[in-house]
């Protein structure tokens, strides 16, 4: 939705003999006419005059409808997210097994809770790290975590880890069920131009 349009430039005195005119419209893309958004007029009756360097508000369009933009205008704006890395996401899985658990992204933090029974895990990434390209590279100090039945165990990333994976190596009781959380920063593909 449009809910303002400024000028910003150059004073203009307000003349009915000498002005200008400006209208701003908005297209579907698709072939159909232009549809008014908002017009700006220095003449005394309309708009008036332009304090230089100081906004001057349009006129919006009263038209039904005519504020709106569709989704494919708002591609064409090309409203972009202001984080550089990515979206910030989050992974959950309920598993009654051993089973792995990789996202693609910048490991923020993770959380690992066993209901029944107690669960084993292990917390890797799968990125190469000094000339290891293995899978196998443990985050954690010790090779496998235990957890207890009815607990929780969870962690903020403590360092760089990319592509994290949860891996949960063993669940010690029929009907026990781990539940696997992941906050990871998914990366933004960069868009054409962007650099």
């Amino acid at each position: 939705m449009v809910t303002s349009i400024v000028f910003n430039g150059a004073a203009i005195a307000a003349d009915d003999t000498d002005y200008i005119t400006v209208t701003v419209s908005k297209r579907d893309g698709a072939g159909g006419s232009a549809v008014v958004l908002g017009t700006l007029d220095s003449r005394a009756a309309n708009n008036g005059a332009i304090t230089a360097f100081v906004d001057k508000a349009f006129t919006l369009s009263v038209v039904a409808g005519a504020l709106g933009l569709w989704a494919a205008q708002a591609r064409a704006i090309n409203l972009k997210t202001q984080e550089v890395i990515g979206a910030e996401q989050f992974y959950h899985a309920r598993v009654s097994a051993a089973s792995s658990h990789t996202v693609t992204g910048l490991l923020l933090g993770w959380s690992v809770t066993s209901i029944g029974g107690a669960t084993d895990f292990q917390v890797k990434h799968s990125t190469t790290i000094m000339g290891d390209s293995t899978s196998d590279l443990n985050v954690n100090q010790s090779s496998t975590i235990y957890v207890l039945a009815g607990q929780s165990l969870n962690r903020g990333a403590g360092g760089l880890v990319v592509n994290p994976l949860i891996y949960i190596t063993r669940i010690d009781q029929p009907g026990t069920t781990a539940y696997v959380d992941i906050l990871y920063l998914k990366p933004r593909a960069v868009d054409a131009g962007e650099w």
